[in-house]
């Protein structure tokens, strides 16, 4: 039966992936990328019951897929993941919305490239250095740590991974919370940087989402957010300014089968609730992943509550607006020339990393690690983002990093912070 328009449908086998239908036609269905799949096969007119035609879209399917894939560029990835994430911030209400590739790859052909009317000049090397913001680093990653499937492999090296970011360019740094349990960690990490350059965020992330739940009379009682609220208010008093929004929190069907809907369902709910009654001056950072439709219906009634100052800081009043920001997901999301076509193109005149890499087993402090994304490699993003929208990297970089800068506050002194 055709789809209504502007709806995610995630039904496994249906346009052999996470379908979007619309907004190209009506019941007309698209991946996230404008096309079925991971075969050169495009959508509409016609597909109204699912079909994917060989023959190219209407033109209309076309733009607006151009567009689709044009702005969704920035960086991130989980492990399973081989394609970048897109970071898509909206000023009102001020909120982070980080849309995931799905986990299985789709494989953009020049042939494809061509299809679409990606630029076809890569972009050049700016004659000055860059600064970057990082909105986010795992820095909980087991790779940080030296650990690779299971097995310890070399010392950690966090430090030295920030350190070269800070090197590169990389002049702000926003360690992700997947969960209350990796708060001190990630606070000692930024407290051992310099004063202002390195920042947390405070939530639950899908993938953690029955943890509230395991215990079944801390959940009844509500005893979990509870003690998650303290600690916010706690870190906001002990450690004024380091604490950058509320978050990772969200929902990811593509990974279901890590933590189930309804516990993902029920655990963003229980986080928004807190941040609604206990009025945080903080955005959120929200993970979105083949889950839309459910993620704007769970968002929505939350939104009226917002008050400028508080989740919604800096609401313009002059209506939506997007504003692209960077982030690698280091350790994971390593942009390569190899990724495709696409991205190889626009790295042509990326510098090479300052630093050597070596592999895990031959490792060496100080040098990075083969295969494994850091903060210090951003600006392979800016040139894949500066690519596709046919703009220079610098200005890719500055619009990216005063977005940044701005919407989490990380040029605040600690007596703002404090007050």
């Amino acid at each position: 039966t055709p789809r209504p328009a502007g709806k995610i449908w995630a039904i496994d086998g249906f346009c052999n992936a996470t379908a979007l239908c619309g907004p190209w036609e009506s019941g007309s269905c698209c991946s996230s990328y404008g096309w079925c799949g991971k075969s050169e096969l495009h959508c509409g007119p016609g597909c109204q019951s699912g079909d994917c035609l060989t023959a190219p879209a209407s033109a209309s399917a076309q733009d607006a897929a151009s567009t689709f894939a044009t702005t969704v560029v920035a960086a991130s990835q989980d492990a399973a993941a081989a394609t970048q994430e897109a970071s898509i911030m909206t000023a009102a209400p001020t909120v982070e919305a980080t849309t995931e590739a799905a986990a299985e790859p789709t494989t953009i052909t020049m042939d494809m490239a061509q299809k679409f009317d990606f630029p076809a000049e890569a972009p050049l090397r700016p004659s000055r250095k860059l600064r970057f913001a990082d909105v986010a680093v795992t820095a909980t990653a087991k790779e940080f740590a030296g650990i690779y499937r299971g097995k310890q492999q070399h010392a950690p090296d966090v430090d030295a991974v920030l350190h070269r970011a800070s090197s590169a360019g990389v002049a702000k740094v926003m360690l992700t919370g997947m969960s209350p349990s990796d708060v001190s960690f990630n606070l000692d990490v930024a407290r051992r940087r310099p004063p202002g350059t390195t920042f947390v965020t405070i939530g639950i992330h899908p993938y953690h989402a029955a943890e509230p739940w395991a215990d079944a009379a801390a959940a009844s009682s509500g005893l979990y957010f509870d003690r998650l609220a303290a600690t916010i208010r706690e870190v906001q008093t002990g450690s004024p300014g380091v604490l950058a929004a509320f978050g990772e929190l969200g929902l990811d069907y593509d990974r279901l089968d890590v933590c189930g809907r309804d516990e993902q369902l029920r655990t963003f709910r229980a986080q928004l609730d807190v941040v609604a009654r206990e009025a945080f001056d903080l955005p959120l950072f929200l993970h979105c992943r083949a889950a839309f439709a459910d993620f704007v219906d769970v968002l929505t009634p939350y939104s009226p509550g917002c008050r400028a100052g508080g989740w919604c800081t800096r609401s313009s009043g002059a209506g939506r607006r997007w504003r692209l920001q960077l982030e690698t997901d280091a350790p994971w999301g390593e942009v390569l020339p190899t990724t495709n076509a696409v991205v190889a193109r626009y790295l042509a005149n990326v510098p090479p990393p300052e630093v050597q890499s070596k592999k895990r087993d031959k490792f060496e402090m100080g040098k990075m690690v083969k295969g494994r994304n850091e903060s210090c490699c951003i600006d392979r993003v800016a040139y894949v983002v500066a690519g596709l929208k046919g703009i220079g990297v610098d200005e890719v970089a500055e619009a990216a990093w005063r977005n940044s800068v701005e919407m989490f506050r990380l040029e605040r002194d600690v007596e703002e912070a404090a007050a």
